[in-house]
């Protein structure tokens, strides 16, 4: 979410710096620690995703494996009687 509105926050910090060039605006706005505190956040919570979908994808191939294992199981139990 952080990443899709990206430019609707610049563009309303721009804004509320009043009439200036825009530019100029922009340049006010990313040189400010609030903007550096912005995407900071933002970064932060890239990673935290990221991290996330390793682990998902780690549960994912952990559920395969143990389907594929168990599906070997009932096979060979078929082919012992």
């Amino acid at each position: 979410m952080l990443e899709e509105t990206k430019t609707a926050v610049l563009a309303q910090k721009m804004k509320s710096l009043g009439d200036m060039p825009a530019a100029h605006a922009e340049r006010e706005v990313k040189a400010s620690e609030e903007w550096h505190d912005f995407i900071k956040q933002m970064v932060e919570a890239r990673t935290a995703a990221n991290l996330a979908r390793v682990k998902m994808k780690w549960c994912e191939m952990k559920f395969s494996e143990t389907q594929s294992i168990e599906a070997t199981a009932r096979h060979e139990a078929r082919l012992t009687r």
